[in-house]
């Protein structure tokens, strides 16, 4: 089996002549970037995913009447990744590229360093809703964000180390739904 590598091609199965490059078991290297010398491996050992509302506009019809209704959201919403080690320790951007890179690999959401979306942004997708009399909606921003952890190594001709363990949060997107 074969793992691109930045634009070359090991057989991380295969020794090619370093110690410990073949240590680096095929199905845990989610992610490995470097040559076939030296280079760091991503593994993300578990991940998860969650939603939360960053803005909710109640609409409540008190008239007798039908009423169509409108949301208009004012937030900006920004979210920017983070990933820390157990000591709290922020990841450098480098590693950072990397561990988006290897959480991306194993979820099917789209994932990206940083996401902002304005309130105008957010209004043409609120559109209207037809609220009855006495129904209560609420049109709310929904944040959703990928949790991962992830083993960092680096290999070279002299072996394999881990660097670290990181936790992540990784921003996915921001929606617009009705409840």
């Amino acid at each position: 089996m074969k793992k691109k590598i930045v634009g070359t091609y090991i057989s991380l199965g295969l020794s090619v002549g370093l110690t410990g490059l073949s240590s680096v078991p095929a199905q845990a290297a989610s992610y490995c970037s470097g040559t076939s010398y030296s280079g760091m491996c991503y593994t993300t050992l578990l991940s998860d995913q969650s939603s939360v509302v960053v803005e909710s506009i109640p609409l409540s019809n008190t008239s007798m009447v039908d009423a169509t209704m409108t949301c208009v959201f004012g937030q900006v919403i920004t979210k920017t990744m983070t990933a820390t080690s157990p000591s709290g320790v922020s990841a450098p951007a480098s590693i950072k590229a990397g561990i988006l890179a290897s959480v991306d690999a194993t979820v099917s959401l789209p994932l990206a360093m940083s996401i902002s979306q304005s309130g105008a942004q957010a209004n043409p997708v609120a559109a209207q809703y037809f609220v009855q009399p006495g129904q209560n909606v609420s049109c709310n921003r929904v944040y959703t964000e990928v949790t991962a952890t992830v083993r960092v190594t680096s290999y070279s001709g002299s072996g394999v180390s881990v660097v670290g363990t990181y936790a992540t949060k990784i921003p996915s997107g921001v929606r617009v739904e009705n409840r």
